[in-house]
């Protein structure tokens, strides 16, 4: 059964595990006031940087460090091994990034910008040192969700945001129209949380560095690494692809737009954070009819859950959002947030199929899939972009979202413990996607009043693929109120 306790830890993670991104989205008020489109553009490609090198210096450790420790976790010897020597592996390759940036960095800028738009000096590198800072950080916050330690994962991401708020606001109103807060406020609150990690790694882990490990790590890793820039390719690209063959201003606009919808992304994060150690738990016992059914039932309110909230949030964002932000030029950006948002309907599906490359220790296979959903992104992306504009962005990133779902079944499906529901995982993603397109494209209103309709139909959508499973729950709840569980 799903407790209580899993809908409060999921929704511990989902609002306090965004906090650390968060920032991008509260911010934009004071992004769109104080910088002009240029200088948010330019802010959204060095934090893609960033997000690059963030992953390079990282190279999966985070995920090699929670697999290892649950199966270590009750033997303190050997989990000080793991640890420690997972805390040395990400400084050292921390320090060989801060030496490449030094003597390659600039050259690096000068062939992607071409035209001279980025320097390297002082910002690319400020991003390089913020990118190891938040590795290290994520790692350690990585391992507090496997340890269940919630109280203390809430107050390090409450104490990293409130940095980076404090920081960036200042640094905004001290400087206004240059990029010296944004940039600085990252930086020095990465260093704060960089030092806080370090500490209670040290207090409760130490540093053990065993050569035995490497062997394995790198094993484990390597296919990681790959993915995960893959993953970024699939993620940031189309920022810089825009910048290429359109302006900046596009740069903005798009890069307000997939801000608006880190609403949705940090709500499925947290999810996915609290699913995967109960789902990897079950996975680890006999496999039964009862057990099959118990996973499906958290990939399903994953699922329900998500294809409720898009529609919900595509109507309320062109309402809330111009009550703090006034710069007219990012209003564009509402016409995309529905096509952009479906993207997230299938995401319950890919979670479900990415679940079983990390607990069973297959990331060997994950590279080609991503990689082939990279392709398509970019193949998407320049051809789109190319005939139809922005607009084709838009489009390029709803068809990749889909298409990465597609080649991740097809490497995952024979390593895919048990079975799920295809009409609910698979059918209803499907039919609400083209419910939702037919109606945007077809309804001639204006844009509330038309995303109002699309809300009530979506919804109403779900409910009926749902109702037997609210039904029950419903009645357990009238005649146990406090039982511990649900049937969805």
């Amino acid at each position: 059964m799903i407790s209580k306790q899993f809908f409060k830890s999921s929704t511990v993670y989902s609002i306090v595990g965004a906090l650390p991104l968060a920032w991008g989205f509260i911010l934009l008020p004071f992004y769109t006031s104080l910088l002009t489109p240029a200088d948010f553009a330019a802010f959204a490609l060095y934090t893609g940087f960033s997000a690059l090198i963030q992953i390079l210096v990282n190279a999966g450790l985070d995920s090699y460090l929670v697999v290892h420790y649950t199966e270590f976790r009750d033997e303190a010897a050997a989990a000080r091994r793991q640890v420690g020597t997972t805390v040395i592996a990400l400084l050292a390759i921390g320090a060989v990034f801060v030496l490449l940036s030094f003597t390659s960095g600039s050259a690096v800028f000068r062939v992607v910008f071409r035209d001279g738009s980025l320097t390297f000096f002082p910002y690319g590198f400020m991003s390089v040192l913020t990118a190891i800072f938040n590795s290290f950080f994520k790692t350690y916050t990585h391992l507090l969700i496997y340890q269940q330690r919630v109280r203390r994962f809430f107050w390090a991401n409450l104490f990293n945001t409130a940095l980076i708020l404090a920081l960036s606001l200042s640094g905004l109103y001290l400087f206004p129209f240059t990029l010296i807060g944004p940039m600085w406020g990252r930086l020095l609150s990465g260093l704060a949380i960089f030092l806080l990690a370090l500490y209670w790694f040290l207090v409760e882990f130490g540093l053990s560095f065993q050569r035995d490990l490497i062997r394995g790590m790198l094993r484990y890793c390597y296919p990681l690494l790959i993915y995960f820039v893959l993953v970024w390719v699939f993620t940031y690209i189309d920022r810089f692809l825009i910048n290429h063959f359109l302006s900046k201003q596009d740069v903005a606009v798009f890069d307000f737009a997939i801000k608006c919808t880190f609403l949705l992304e940090f709500m499925q994060m947290g999810m996915a954070n609290s699913i995967y150690p109960r789902v990897f738990a079950l996975w680890r016992t006999p496999d039964t009819k009862e057990r099959s059914a118990e996973v499906s039932k958290y990939f399903h309110v994953f699922s329900a859950l998500s294809l409720l909230a898009v529609p919900l949030f595509v109507a309320a964002i062109p309402l809330l959002v111009p009550l703090v932000v006034k710069n007219a030029t990012y209003f564009k950006a509402f016409d995309y947030l529905l096509v952009l948002s479906l993207g997230f309907a299938t995401r319950a599906l890919y979670h479900l199929y990415l679940a079983p490359f990390s607990l069973f220790k297959k990331t060997a296979r994950l590279p080609m899939p991503t990689l082939l959903s990279a392709l398509f992104q970019v193949a998407l992306t320049v051809a789109l972009v190319k005939q139809l504009g922005l607009i084709g962005a838009v489009w390029a990133n709803l068809l990749a979202k889909t298409g990465q779902v597609f080649f991740l079944a097809i490497w995952g499906r024979n390593i895919l413990p048990g079975s799920y529901n295809k009409i609910k995982m698979i059918v209803l993603p499907f039919l609400y996607v083209l419910t939702a397109l037919v109606l945007d494209y077809s309804v001639p209103l204006a844009i509330w009043p038309r995303h109002l309709l699309i809300t009530v139909v979506l919804c109403g959508l779900v409910f009926g693929f749902y109702w037997r499973e609210i039904d029950a729950f419903i009645r357990t709840r009238k005649k146990k109120p406090f039982q511990q569980s649900s049937s969805l």
